[in-house]
């Protein structure tokens, strides 16, 4: 198991359209993993927060989970994906993400990767 995780943006958002708690699954799958939010994530779904219909309230409910779930915040200046890349590497944690294209990424700095899947599990 790994010490720690890194979240990104779309498996939050991915886990809330599908009504699922992102923190409550990684507690159940990975017990005593700390999870660890990049402030680019944070600054992304802070942006998509004022947006109307679905996509801003899954920003409001991501952040909301974020602040009762996380504490620790990674900072970076870079973009979300850059930032998952060095912070990963820095610290090393895996990385949940359910980007196709970081996970192309990911996997070619040889990074731990999950994706969180419909029947709530992480997978490899």
């Amino acid at each position: 198991m790994p010490d720690c995780v890194l979240i990104d943006t779309s498996s939050l958002l991915f886990g809330i359209e599908k009504g699922m708690n992102l923190f409550e699954i990684i507690r159940f799958d990975m017990p005593g993993t700390q999870v660890v939010v990049p402030r680019p994530v944070l600054r992304e779904l802070e942006g998509m927060q004022t947006e109307r219909g679905k996509r801003g309230m899954h920003a409001r409910i991501a952040l909301e989970l974020i602040e009762k779930n996380s504490k620790t915040v990674a900072e970076s200046n870079e973009n979300a994906d850059d930032a998952i890349l060095a912070i990963s590497s820095e610290m090393g944690c895996a990385v949940v993400t359910n980007d196709s294209e970081l996970r192309k990424r990911l996997r070619a700095k040889n990074v731990r990767v999950f994706t969180l899947a419909m029947d709530k599990k992480l997978r490899a």
